[in-house]
């Protein structure tokens, strides 16, 4: 009779006991090994993306590990910006609040006032309203070393810089235009060619209440020509909207042919990309109102918030912003890649206008009741 040999179960045991620590060992290892690793993504795309980011910031940005963006509601697909944004830096999740200019304005304020806001960075397209809460401190006074990228008139140095460009200018339906007509268009160079044009009950405009991107068009234009010009505009006697996307629908849907002082590559282009036969152009200077972003200054997450400011600023980012948003380029150092900017008839303006934006705000009212006297709305 064989005697069975008891010494083997505890040692089976020790083994298996043995098994079970390193295992979980390794499981709580690995958090850490991945936010390491995650980590060094980041460090090594910033090195090469975003010269003169600083280590420290980095470091600290993937210790904070999220932030939070209040964001205008873009034409494109802010979900490229984002992804692309997280793949190069695995180590930070982006969230993401959409609205309207003025909601996000009144919000801002609102919860940075009451000291509870979420926000870490902050996107609107009105430089007054940025360089406001610059003067409030309620924006971070920082300069991202990729600050240099974005032009002087693009900017607020030390608070908010553009992502990108909506440019206003003159936009027509092909498929409406007479011979006659199209040889006029293709002959406008200037803003002082707008209002000339053989569209004489033809015409879209919007109203000066809409918002900055057309007030510029009016305020220069008066400022330039004088009241005349606006008076100029009347005797075609266009149709009047109250915004930029209703006056596109009819367009679109060729109602009349042409409408001057529109977003083209914004409101024009969703449509253009849905297939409607629009062409747009856009006279010298060039009349365009920035997209910008600056950090809150009570931000919860602030590295992780300039780690996207200066990402967004440098050439990679810029290039993200244009083609995935529809924005013209901020940056001379950006690539081009919309579908309408490899048209033959698509141009970007040479030069551009250097608006001063508090006396647009500050003219609008007289500028309302002028508007109304002569176009009767």
């Amino acid at each position: 009779m064989k005697r069975c040999n008891n010494t083997r179960i505890p040692r089976a045991l020790h083994f298996l006991k043995g098994v079970a620590i390193a295992s979980a060992l390794f499981a709580m290892q690995q958090p850490a090994s991945a936010a390491s690793a995650d980590a060094a993504t980041a460090w090594k795309n910033a090195q090469k993306l975003i010269p003169g980011i600083s280590k420290e910031t980095v470091d600290a940005a993937c210790s904070e590990g999220s932030a939070m963006m209040y964001s205008l509601i873009l034409r494109g697909e802010q979900e490229g910006i984002i992804g692309h944004f997280e793949k190069l830096f695995p180590c930070i999740k982006l969230k993401v609040f959409n609205a309207s200019g003025g909601v996000l304005s009144q919000r801002f304020t609102n919860e940075m006032r009451a000291g509870n806001s979420p926000t870490d960075i902050w996107m609107n397209s009105s430089p007054v309203y940025g360089s406001r809460l610059a003067k409030e401190g309620l924006l971070l006074n920082w300069t991202p070393p990729t600050a240099s990228l974005i032009d002087d008139l693009w900017k607020d140095e030390g608070y908010w810089y553009a992502i990108g460009l909506a440019h206003i200018g003159i936009i027509w339906n092909t498929e409406d235009i007479k011979p006659e007509q199209k040889k006029w268009l293709e002959g406008v160079k200037t803003w002082a060619d707008v209002p000339n044009g053989p569209f004489q009950n033809n015409t879209g405009l919007v109203d000066i209440r809409a918002g900055g991107t057309t007030q510029i068009f009016y305020y220069y234009n008066k400022q330039k020509y004088g009241v005349d010009y606006w008076k100029k505009l009347a005797t075609l006697k266009p149709t009047i909207f109250s915004g930029v996307n209703p006056l596109i629908g009819r367009l679109v849907a060729g109602d009349f042919a042409y409408a001057a002082g529109i977003t083209a590559d914004t409101a024009g282009a969703t449509q253009w990309l849905k297939g409607a036969p629009l062409q747009w152009k856009f006279p010298e200077p060039g009349l365009a109102v920035p997209y910008f972003i600056g950090i809150s200054a009570k931000a919860p997450h602030p590295n992780a918030a300039k780690l996207f400011m200066a990402w967004s600023l440098s050439t990679d980012g810029q290039n993200s912003w244009v083609n995935s948003s529809g924005l013209a380029p901020a940056s001379s150092h950006a690539t081009d890649n919309r579908p309408y900017a490899k048209k033959a008839w698509y141009k970007l303006p040479k030069t551009h206008y250097r608006a001063d934006w508090q006396k647009i705000a500050t003219d609008l009212k007289a500028d309302t009741q002028t508007f109304t006297s002569i176009f009767g709305k």
